[in-house]
């Protein structure tokens, strides 16, 4: 890789932080999709979720993690893109949370309700 190491931190940090609001957008989908009244709004996915259910989804998710980890690793990632699918992602998750919260699922939300018998 012939990228200066201050600028292959920053892309290795935006590459980290695409993973984390990755799986977390799968989580609140998890959580909308189980709600009887919830829809996948990206016509994409939402045949993907029908034929193949949330594994299929994680599939989808995975090559994509897959692709841009292999595009910063040959060092073609460009900061300019990583940061701008990690802002738009994080405001799909804002406004997918805020939706959540407002069909009365912000307890569903919270990863550690799992574990705990209601």
């Amino acid at each position: 890789m012939n990228v200066q190491p201050d600028i292959q931190a920053w892309l290795l940090l935006g590459y980290i932080m695409f993973i984390l609001i990755n799986g977390v957008d799968l989580w609140i989908t998890k959580v909308i999709l189980d709600a009887p009244e919830g829809k996948e709004w990206n016509p994409v996915m939402r045949w993907i979720h029908k034929k193949l259910g949330m594994y299929g989804m994680g599939i989808i998710k995975s090559i994509v993690l897959f692709w841009l980890g292999l595009t910063y690793y040959v060092g073609a990632m460009d900061m300019f893109t990583i940061y701008y699918l990690n802002f738009m992602f994080a405001t799909v998750l804002y406004f997918m949370y805020r939706d959540a919260v407002k069909a009365g699922l912000k307890d569903k939300l919270n990863p550690i309700n799992m574990f705990i018998k209601a």
